[in-house]
């Protein structure tokens, strides 16, 4: 992400905006994502083990589909709030710079290799 920032040639103000909202957003950002982690830990342990009822299979994949949402929506109000900093020109780099990020990542494993999803 850093790298596109220096592409886009910032104002000092939008430098320090983006710099102040990426330290909140990081941190809240880790925690869904470790919350996630955890989440799916439980949920995997628990699938291997033949006592577990079906029932509590179905609520810790309820919990972990949850806690993955919130990490996504972490992720995303991230990017939308690094976006409200940007001018238009800079947005529009800024997504291009998007586009080639995810088909260097997903292209790799057959997902969206178009860089649009469905």
């Amino acid at each position: 992400m850093e790298k596109v920032l220096e592409q886009l040639n910032l104002t000092k103000d939008q430098q320090t905006k983006i710099k102040n909202l990426y330290e909140v957003e990081k941190q809240k950002y880790r925690e869904a994502k470790d919350k996630s982690r955890e989440v799916a830990g439980a949920f995997y342990k628990a699938m291997s083990d033949p006592a577990t009822s079906d029932e509590n299979l179905r609520e810790l994949h309820e919990a972990m589909i949850a806690a993955k949402a919130d990490e996504m929506r972490s992720r995303l109000n991230k990017m939308l709030k690094v976006r409200s900093v940007l001018n238009i020109e800079q947005k529009s780099k800024f997504q291009e710079y998007m586009k080639e990020h995810h088909k260097k990542k997903w292209g790799k494993r057959g997902r969206h290799s178009d860089g649009n999803h469905p």
